[in-house]
């Protein structure tokens, strides 16, 4: 007979390695349970504050802010401990082994570690709001001294939040691609998260880097002001009616002289009698026989070309040497005004809104001559002087607000700034206030609207572009560009004062003389008005593009188009896939608004379209609808059959 104890010692180890193993399970489950829980709880608190917890909005009050730190702290704790979890649990450690398992562990413990970070990050930002609920304004101080001294009281904290956002950035370049539903989504949401943490960061560093020096925090600074009046439109940003000398003295504004264009030039003239050529399409068609002036400084796209003329137009005049050149449009005056609120102008009597801004203006400037003769007031000066005061007197709940929009009206070309400091201007220049023409490896485009018969019909004139492309498989693209005009003085004029019309708009003919600027390799095939070949009036290398030129007319009522055809040969570069890749840099006019851009594209026989973005953005389809409010940037991707 068998001796059961075997037996029965066998059923004894099975049922503790059952029991074990269900103990274990329990273990596994509730750690599991504790980990859904921590990241639950803590992507809720996340996404709840992401939108409320956005330094550029700093309203909040110090108990709120309090709240909202509270709860990143508990979230990043939740988050450490996910973190260990994902760190040490085996059965996560084995499914990284694993194939095509692999990589979603390895993203849920990388998205789990970014969560943290986040958190984190969270909490140094939250330093930066309470300091900002917690200050007191000083009475003694300017606005702009104040704001100053608070961006540089916030350095240590802000070092924190930058580091926190290179951390961030690195553990997203290592989270890898193809992640499936939550953690997809979970890595949009960090990517959104980093893109506002990016313009954060991004944000602070202009403003300290260039605000105290701009201001002189160190010592005096001083500037020329160019009010630039885009209602008579120049590749600059308008003309240059008048001008004005400022200076800044540890971040106040503490004097600001001012004169009209003209005076300027007739002194000048009167000491020297000096006759400068203006380039051949300004003398043909505004200039005539006269000096290239101030006035029409800004006859090239390219600010830092503009800020070299207008210094040294000023100079001749007797103008001091200044550190640098500030030019500003009646879109940027607007722009601050509906931020501000309306400003008086003591010496004209009026007081400006965002509302007004462009009739008033033209209602003050209606006796400037265009061509200098008797000395005038510089009403342009004088607002850009009331200006300046109501920035540096602005209260401490819209410091961030200003600060966003000196951001956006650089970006959209309505502020433009030029240093002779090499430090200064190298950090214009990346923080795009430069205005300068912008260098590309691929393809490029400017479109530079002049206005070149003495009106301010630009206020009212509706343009829009289209660009349609045709691609080839050897890397050449033909291009043509509409420009469209459409002139509705004749309803504009109705319920207004006739001689102000006259005087504003004479005979209501718009004069564009328009140029594109291009690749430097483009040839010019055609230039067609309303339809009909008629010829280039230029085509010359500028600024390192090649420019095509054309004066066209545009009747009261009226619509009229100028067409460019042109072709760029290899501008289109085939990459280690095999495929082409065509890049085009559209660059905005300053002074322009948002003129509408519609691009078309068109492959020859056998070529093949393989995607199309804007901005970065995918899009669908071989069309695109956006707008010049800022600079845009187009790639196409193809492939095909070699060209014929």
């Amino acid at each position: 007979m068998l001796n059961p104890k075997p037996r029965l010692l066998k059923s004894h180890v099975a049922f503790v390695l059952i029991l074990l193993a269900l103990v274990l399970l329990a273990i596994e489950a509730y750690r599991a349970y504790g980990f859904y829980r921590d990241v639950s709880e803590s992507k809720d608190i996340l996404l709840s504050i992401r939108d409320e917890l956005d330094i550029t909005e700093l309203e909040d009050s110090e108990d709120g802010i309090l709240v909202k730190r509270e709860r990143l702290v508990r979230a990043a704790e939740r988050l450490g401990a996910a973190r260990a979890f994902v760190r040490t649990d085996p059965l996560i450690t084995l499914g990284s082994l694993l194939p095509v398992a692999g990589d979603q562990v390895d993203g849920l413990k990388l998205l789990v570690a970014a969560a943290e970070e986040s958190a984190r990050t969270g909490v140094q930002a939250t330093d930066v709001a309470l300091a900002f609920a917690r200050y007191e304004r000083d009475p003694g101080r300017t606005s702009i001294e104040e704001a100053i001294g608070f961006l540089k009281g916030q350095e240590p904290a802000m070092a924190e939040v930058e580091a926190g956002l290179q951390r961030l950035q690195s553990i997203r370049r290592q989270v890898p691609g193809g992640l499936y539903g939550p953690l997809d989504r979970a890595t949009t949401d960090l990517d959104t998260a980093l893109a506002r943490l990016e313009a954060l960061v991004d944000g602070y560093n202009r403003a300290i880097g260039l605000l105290p020096e701009l201001l002189g925090q160190a010592g005096p600074r001083r500037y020329l002001v160019l009010p630039q009046n885009n209602t008579e439109l120049f590749p600059s940003g308008g003309l240059i009616s008048s001008y004005g000398i400022v200076t800044f003295d540890g971040g106040r504004l503490v004097s600001m002289d001012l004169e009209y264009f003209g005076t300027l030039f007739d002194r000048w003239q009167s000491q020297t009698h000096e006759y400068i050529e203006p380039p051949a399409p300004l003398k043909n068609y505004l200039k005539y026989d006269y000096s290239w002036g101030l006035g029409e400084a800004g006859w090239y796209p390219d600010f830092p070309t503009t800020a070299r003329l207008a210094a040294g137009f000023v100079a001749k005049g007797g103008a001091p040497p200044t550190d640098g050149i500030i030019a500003i449009d009646l879109k940027f005056v607007r722009a601050l005004l509906e931020l501000l609120g309306p400003v008086s102008v003591p010496d004209y009597g009026v007081t400006v809104t965002a509302e007004n801004v462009e009739e008033v203006t033209l209602e003050q400037t209606r006796d400037e001559d265009y061509v200098p003769g008797t000395p005038r007031k510089a009403f342009l000066s004088h607002l850009a002087r009331a200006v300046l005061t109501l920035i540096f007197t602005s209260p401490k709940d819209q410091w961030v607000d200003l600060l966003s929009l000196l951001d956006r009206m650089g970006r959209e070309r309505h502020l433009q700034l030029n240093f002779n400091d090499a430090n200064l201007q190298s950090l214009a220049r990346g923080y795009s206030f430069d205005g300068a023409l912008t260098k590309t490896d691929g393809d490029a485009l400017l479109i530079a609207d002049s206005s070149v018969n003495s009106t301010k019909l630009n206020l009212i004139l509706q343009t829009r572009a289209r660009l349609d492309l045709q691609l080839f498989s050897d890397g050449s693209v033909r291009s043509l560009l509409t420009y469209t005009i459409m002139n509705p003085l004749p309803e504009w004029r109705i319920g207004r004062d006739p001689r102000l019309v006259q005087t504003l708009m004479l005979d209501g003919v718009y004069g564009c003389y328009l140029r594109l600027y291009v690749h430097e390799q483009a040839r010019l095939l055609d230039v067609r008005l309303q339809g009909r070949s008629v010829g280039p009036e230029q085509v010359d290398l500028e600024l390192g593009r090649r420019v095509f030129g054309r004066f066209f007319p545009v009747l009261p009522g009226a619509t009229a188009s100028v067409q460019f055809l042109y072709e760029t040969p290899g501008v289109a570069q085939q990459g280690e896939d095999g495929l082409y890749h065509y890049n085009l840099y559209v660059q905005k006019q300053a002074g322009t608004d948002a003129v509408p851009l519609d691009v078309h594209a068109v492959f020859d026989k056998g070529v093949r379209l393989t995607s199309i973005s804007l901005d970065g953005n995918p899009a669908s389809g071989a069309s695109l609808q956006t707008d010049l409010r800022i600079d845009r940037e187009i790639e196409i991707v193809f492939s095909g059959a070699p060209r014929e």
